[in-house]
């Protein structure tokens, strides 16, 4: 039996009823509900939107002995105003004859295929790509840290070779070189030498080649942390701890590409770090349509609105790597 698509008979579907549950099981499946926090979602009405955020300072602690002066660092609470400007959607038309004969009216899986297929994967693209630029410039290139400038992280004209456990001494043709677990710890102690960092929660995100690493490395030794630990027995999209950090693996963080001949590079993939405090994300389904006419067409069209945007207020809470596969 045909189903009427419009929401008018048989499948019931309401957009107004559908919109919550199509934003929460996009978050789901998405790792930024689980690296962004979204403190000001509240204030989010749309496209177009304008909050002005505060930004609280981040106070060093300092040591001293008795007799020493007392340096005082001035800080100011100060707000950025950030807009909402970033909208994706979905539109189709289904024409009357598909109504009639075919499954295709099934619009709440229409619009999570679209959800899960297409717009997760374009989100966490883009959301990478622009903020793995954005973190502060202690935290990332080959002398990152913001107490001891120790830590080799990359940069894209010198990025950092991870090998096996091991492996890595070998290679000794390369300057930038890492064990894999030693990388992601590096990755982590950048974070916490910044004030305020040794109470933070960091995650990481890794490209799949990276992970084959981290995993492999790990793989002779899984016994000595147990099944239940060992990130060799963890899925791939989540592989466990490290360093005090959860670790999850995208393959839509940036690649940039080889480059033969003079200057030559090897592909190089951007590794990121953090915690939720750093970046606010919002995100919202403004729109589900349903049934809309046009006179010349024998059919219905149907659309939804994404609007979203992120906002880095803590650079100092996001590390970024660019290493290369030795």
């Amino acid at each position: 039996m045909a189903t009427d698509i419009n929401g008018t008979s048989r499948l019931g579907f309401d957009p107004v009823k559908f919109k919550p549950v199509f934003k929460r099981r996009l978050l789901h499946n998405t790792i930024l509900s689980r690296i962004t926090n979204d403190e000001f979602s509240g204030e989010f009405v749309g496209q177009g939107t304008t909050l002005e955020i505060p930004i609280e300072p981040l106070v060093a602690t300092r040591q001293r002995k008795q007799g020493d002066p007392i340096n005082y660092q001035h800080v100011n609470g100060t707000t950025e105003k950030f807009s909402v400007g970033r909208q994706a959607y979905i539109a189709f038309v289904i024409e009357r004859e598909e109504q009639k004969f075919s499954a295709i009216g099934d619009l709440a899986g229409q619009f999570m295929t679209f959800g899960k297929t297409q717009r997760l994967p374009e989100l966490e693209r883009e959301y990478y790509a622009d903020i793995y630029a954005k973190c502060a410039t202690e935290n990332q290139g080959n002398t990152a840290g913001y107490i001891s400038g120790s830590y080799d992280l990359g940069a894209a004209t010198t990025p950092t070779y991870i090998y096996k456990t091991g492996a890595d001494a070998t290679a000794s043709a390369q300057t930038h070189k890492e064990a894999a677990p030693d990388y992601m710890c590096h990755l982590v102690n950048t974070l916490r030498e910044q004030p305020g960092g040794e109470n933070l929660t960091p995650w990481i995100i890794v490209p799949t080649v990276v992970a084959d690493r981290i995993q492999t490395s790990e793989l002779k030794q899984a016994d000595l942390a147990g099944d239940d630990i060992s990130l060799v027995r963890k899925d791939i999209r989540y592989i466990g701890d490290l360093g005090g950090a959860h670790v999850y693996v995208s393959n839509l963080t940036p690649v940039i590409p080889k480059v033969d001949g003079a200057g030559a590079q090897p592909t190089r993939y951007v590794c990121l770090a953090g915690d939720n405090s750093a970046v606010t994300y919002f995100g919202d389904t403004s729109e589900i349509e349903v049934g809309l006419k046009d006179i010349n067409v024998r059919g219905t069209f149907n659309r939804a609105f994404w609007d979203y945007e992120w906002f880095v207020r803590y650079p100092e809470r996001l590390a970024t790597g660019i290493v290369a596969i030795g």
